[in-house]
């Protein structure tokens, strides 16, 4: 996907591999099975490597006078230089390998290709973002009006909470507060780590663990995340399951662990996946998977959260502008220019083009935009491409002629959910879906070049790569 607007930025960025990949496969963050994390992500094929591309969705403003250059690692300082929109650059952080969380966050080695597309003549001047990494992805805010430096603190604290809750590896959190003197390498206070802990032991990390054996009081919030899930894994008749996680395990894609598993293992994993088997209290506050082997991944639904939360304090802030990009989530706030009532132009990526090439555009205010593709992440193996959003009735990765599905609608949670559900229940039943639920809208881009949409996007959508062709 694409976010594009009259004040024009993009990155690209290039990785090798972590060396160590965590023991439970994150695969891009919180996007679990369903989506990848990061933005304009592409891993080279290395030797150890070279059946894999991690590519994930793409981001960028549109405009005139593009320029490409790398960028040094002391980049973050020129966005204070005033450099227009360099758009979801990674937070600052040492050069070397980042750290992996929530099942294999992905290192970033080497160097930056950034990309930046100069403003326009007569852009408005937005506020500088702020950058961080969370949620195993690259995350963005630019706050166009009304950007202090404590409304984006507030934003990114409630980012990683979240990411801390609803992690499915403790490995990050846990090198944080494991020792008995807490070391603090952001100069934060030891507050932050406490809060570290006490996520920890009342998130999804411990609701696996404790699979098959106790409930567990979990917070509030991920109590409304699951409950969500729930509705979803319903609507969908198990096509979205937050269950999924023995099989995102067992095929281990976008770590040093994937590999296509044998039919037996298929058959084992997919009887410990049943979205009917988590039992929630609300009296209680807990939360329980009542079979041993049992795994939560909430991938393919907290990052939408995140968004709909960051959202909800910058307007409570009285923010009247804003873009929230989450790896790749999109959560437009307001209008990209409130006086004229011009909406944001929202890009969608070419699943069949290099990263940056987009086959239309949807306009929106007020809304979040959320893709899900076969190109996001994936190898290959005997010719054959296995991506990572896995079938819970095959096991298998979902093979249904569909290249993507991008939702439209006001809640990112609903459209984090929808795309995953909609893409693996295939056009006809996913459109069925969709037309069920007020408010909600699907492009949906085949195989063949394709592309239907759903009749509230009629005027919203506009395809503008001639090699595709849209259908009634």
């Amino acid at each position: 996907m694409i976010l594009t607007a009259r004040c024009p930025t993009a990155i690209r960025r290039n990785s090798t591999l972590p060396h160590k990949i965590p023991e439970y496969p994150r695969r891009g963050g919180l996007r679990g099975r369903q989506k990848a994390g990061g933005v304009c992500l592409h891993s080279p094929p290395s030797p150890k490597y070279h059946n894999t591309e991690y590519n994930t969705k793409t981001l960028s403003y549109l405009g005139d006078g593009l320029l490409s250059h790398p960028l040094p690692t002391f980049f973050p300082g020129l966005l204070r230089q005033g450099i227009p929109e360099i758009f979801a650059a990674p937070a600052a952080r040492p050069a070397g390998t980042y750290t992996a969380s929530s099942g294999a966050r992905l290192a970033f080695i080497g160097g930056l290709l950034i990309i930046i597309l100069m403003a326009l003549a007569g852009c408005d001047k937005a506020a500088s973002p702020q950058i961080e990494f969370a949620l195993g992805t690259v995350c963005r805010v630019n706050l166009y009006e009304g950007g202090t430096r404590q409304l984006y603190s507030r934003i990114f604290a409630r980012v990683r909470e979240i990411d801390r809750t609803m992690t499915v590896y403790a490995g990050e959190f846990q090198d944080m507060i494991g020792g008995e003197e807490i070391v603090d390498p952001d100069g934060k206070s030891a507050a932050m780590y406490q809060a570290a802990a006490q996520a920890l032991t009342s998130g999804v990390v411990a609701i696996n663990e404790r699979a098959g054996v106790e409930p567990v009081k979990v917070r509030a919030d991920l109590l409304d995340v699951l409950e969500k899930a729930l509705r979803y894994a319903a609507l969908s008749d198990g096509a979205f399951d937050p269950t999924v996680g023995p099989l995102v395990q067992l095929w281990g894609i976008g770590t040093d662990r994937q590999r296509i598993p044998d039919d037996a293992e298929i058959a084992l994993a997919r009887e410990l996946v049943n979205w009917r088997d988590v039992a929630i209290d609300r009296g209680a506050g807990t939360a329980f998977l009542l079979r041993r082997g049992m795994a939560l991944d909430l991938g393919a639904i907290a990052k939408g959260y995140a968004g709909d939360e960051a959202a909800r304090i910058a307007r409570e802030a009285k923010a009247k502008r804003a873009i929230f990009d989450l790896g790749g989530n999109i959560v437009a706030l307001g209008w990209r220019e409130q006086k004229k009532s011009l909406p944001w132009r929202v890009g969608i990526q070419n699943p069949l083009g290099e990263r940056n090439a987009y086959l239309g555009v949807v306009t929106v205010h007020d809304a979040s935009v959320v893709t899900s593709g076969v190109y996001e992440r994936y190898f290959e193996s005997g010719g054959k491409r296995y991506h990572h959003i896995l079938s819970t009735a095959s096991g298998y990765p979902v093979e249904n002629g569909l290249l993507s599905v991008t939702i439209v609608t006001a809640s990112s949670t609903d459209a984090d959910a929808l795309s995953t559900a909609v893409f693996t229940l295939g056009f006809e039943r996913g459109k069925a879906l969709i037309d069920s639920i007020p408010e909600a809208e699907a492009i949906f881009v085949f195989s063949d070049r394709s592309v239907r949409i759903t009749g509230g996007l009629a005027g919203i959508f506009t395809l503008t790569d001639n090699e595709f062709e849209v259908l009634p």
